[in-house]
């Protein structure tokens, strides 16, 4: 398994919500005037989801891959805000910053998240996010993106996907590519969407799992299941407090729940974090694995009846692919103990996870400008 890498560093911005008050978002807009010196040259690709926001730019010397794209990015952070207070306008934190808010313990009725299940919930805050990602680099130039890449999950609503669409415009771009996220993780993946061939994707993030069966022509069969990221913490979080008895911070458990799934010797450790027992005293919980996967077991069993069902009902004419190519699996929550097995299990296919699956998507998008007629073929259209 790869480890979950370090999120880069950057400074500290502050932001507001846009605002239907015409003073406010004359406001906002003074705020954003700022992007990066290379914003006339280059274009921009956005993975906004559930639990991570990943922006970067297209690379005008070559095509990178999943273990490359990282040089082109420039904010790889929690998609998450913090507000003032409560029902305040004003974000007071973002990202990596925001989150380092919520261990040390803030209002949850503070918390704002601009993505669940992974699709827009709140166009206000996923426009501070992205406005605030895509001026991180100091400069003066024009505020317009010539080309905007970003991606959804399969079966998403063309209401759903005009949402996301508004945002990017908002945030400066004038022209707007929605591509479904297994697809765009299948070109991160290496896989040549150009030959006459067929593969089945699994791509799970932080609130759904995408299944899609992909060939030349496109996407022939999909489905989509609201499991992910957030998932595995709520069952995790419910089964130290059901069972364990202790309360701890939702941040300490998302961190123990990486280190566990990316840990090799996990088996035979006992962890510790801190927290509270159930008469409020402060204490060392210890977790061992165990939790975690009798936490989670329900919810990847339901994955594995999905996956069965989807590869049943693909016609006998894909059969050839799709035992010689097996089933490619990516996005971050490939890394969640025991879930590949579950697949391979429940399907009777080779399973394959590409190498930094985190970056999938984020390469698919990359790649993309560089083809500006599969870019045109792909695209969902509103």
């Amino acid at each position: 398994m790869n480890n979950i890498t370090e999120m880069p560093v950057r400074d500290k911005v502050l932001t507001h919500l846009p605002s239907s008050k015409p003073g406010i978002i004359n406001s906002a807009r003074r705020l954003i005037r700022k992007i990066p010196w290379w914003a006339g040259q280059h274009s921009f690709f956005v993975d906004l989801g559930t639990h991570k926001c990943i922006v970067g730019h297209d690379d005008i010397e070559g095509i990178n891959t999943s273990q490359e794209i990282k040089n082109q990015i420039f904010f790889d952070e929690p998609s998450l805000a913090i507000a003032e207070s409560i029902g305040s306008n004003k974000i007071i934190a973002i990202g990596k910053e925001a989150r380092e808010k919520i261990r040390r313990g803030v209002d949850s009725r503070q918390i704002l998240r601009p993505v669940i299940d992974g699709v827009v919930f709140d166009e206000k805050v996923a426009q501070a996010i992205m406005e605030y990602a895509l001026r991180l680099q100091d400069g003066e130039s024009s505020r317009k993106i010539p080309t905007l890449i970003t991606g959804v999950p399969v079966n998403t609503s063309p209401t759903l996907r005009k949402a996301l669409r508004d945002v990017a415009i908002r945030s400066g771009a004038v022209e707007v590519f929605i591509v479904e996220q297994p697809v765009l993780a299948a070109i991160g993946a290496g896989i040549n969407l150009r030959e006459n061939n067929s593969h089945i994707v699994i791509d799970s993030g932080g609130g759904t799992t995408n299944y899609a069966l992909i060939t030349e022509q496109g996407v022939i069969q999909k489905a989509v299941d609201t499991i992910g990221g957030d998932t595995y913490d709520k069952a995790f979080g419910d089964y130290v407090k059901q069972v364990l008895k202790a309360n701890v911070n939702s941040v300490e458990l998302q961190d123990l729940k990486v280190r566990m799934c990316t840990d090799e010797n996990a088996d035979t450790k006992e962890y510790t974090v801190p927290g509270k027992n159930n008469d409020g005293e402060h204490i060392d919980v210890k977790i061992k694995v165990d939790a975690l996967d009798t936490a989670i077991a329900p919810h990847l069993e339901e994955l594995g009846r999905t996956a069965r069902r989807f590869t049943m009902a693909i016609p006998e004419s894909f059969s050839g692919d799709i035992r010689r190519n097996g089933i490619i699996f990516t996005g971050n929550s490939s890394l969640i103990r025991g879930l590949p097995t579950v697949f391979a299990d429940s399907t009777g296919l080779p399973m394959a996870i590409v190498p930094n699956p985190r970056y999938a998507v984020a390469s698919g998008m990359e790649q993309l400008f560089h083809d500006r007629d599969l870019l045109q073929q792909l695209a969902l259209k509103d």
